[in-house]
């Protein structure tokens, strides 16, 4: 699984997020800013996704799955769909959480600076995050949990 941020401007072509959405004062943790209402779940889940097996958690916040394949000659030369990446960069997304591990998959980190440049955007403006859990796995520690909470928490007070 992977869980992407994103940084909306006025070029990306998703909506704004509702006004109740952009601050949340008060707020002690990332996970108590998620939809707390039906209403707010509802703006939640008509929100485009950026890829089709994703959701948003909150409106700057998608959770998705590994968002790399590395494509073959074969679907080169046919020029295959974009990446899932490519679409998520396209979307907005700016900061990326991996949480695989080494050996699971093709990583996708040393492909962000290229999949930039192509979409035309700064590299310098996109994160990429590890923390690996080992599959039906717990995280190994509270203290691995909060470093992955420190993240989204200031990903998100960015905006």
């Amino acid at each position: 699984m992977s869980v992407a941020t994103l940084e909306r401007s006025g070029s990306s072509s998703l909506p704004r997020p509702p006004p109740e959405y952009r601050t949340r004062s008060g707020s002690s943790s990332f996970a108590t800013s998620s939809a707390s209402t039906s209403s707010e779940a509802g703006a939640l889940r008509a929100l485009p996704r950026p890829i089709p097996n994703s959701y948003w958690a909150t409106p700057f916040l998608v959770a998705c799955e590994f968002p790399y394949c590395p494509l073959t000659p074969a679907q080169l030369a046919r020029r295959c769909a974009a990446q899932k990446l490519d679409a998520l960069l396209a979307a907005g997304v700016r900061t990326f959480v991996d949480l695989t591990e080494p050996h699971e998959l093709f990583s996708y980190a040393p492909h962000l600076a290229a999949a930039c440049a192509q979409l035309g955007i700064d590299p310098c403006d996109v994160e990429y995050h590890n923390f690996p859990i080992r599959d039906r796995a717990l995280p190994t520690s509270p203290a691995f949990v909060c470093k992955i909470m420190a993240v989204l928490r200031d990903t998100e007070k960015r905006g």
